[in-house]
């Protein structure tokens, strides 16, 4: 129910906005306006001052070169390798998740 509070008010001030002006055009035509226009002024404001919506995860894997397994926290060498033998470093991975 909370989710039509906010379409809700909109509709009102746009009916406010609507009865307000004093022009010779009726009131549905003002409310149609403000209706429409105001969320595509919306928008266009958004699109024209380039503001990117960047709510990207960003995570650093660290993977063996040798045995391709993954590990998201750091070690110097790989700790499966390094019970077989052998010392092999770990490469970071840049992971994007949205």
């Amino acid at each position: 129910m909370e989710f039509l509070i906010y379409p809700i008010a909109y509709l009102i001030v746009c009916t406010l906005c609507a009865f307000s002006y004093n022009t010779n055009n009726p009131v549905w035509f003002k409310w149609m306006l403000c209706v429409i226009f105001t969320p595509l002024l919306g928008y266009f404001v958004l699109r024209m001052t380039g503001q990117k919506n960047d709510n990207k995860l960003l995570i650093i894997h660290y993977i063996c070169e040798r045995c391709e397994l993954e590990f998201t926290q750091y070690e110097d060498d790989c700790p499966i390798c390094k019970k077989e033998g052998y010392q092999t470093k770990l490469s970071p991975r840049l992971m994007k998740a949205l």
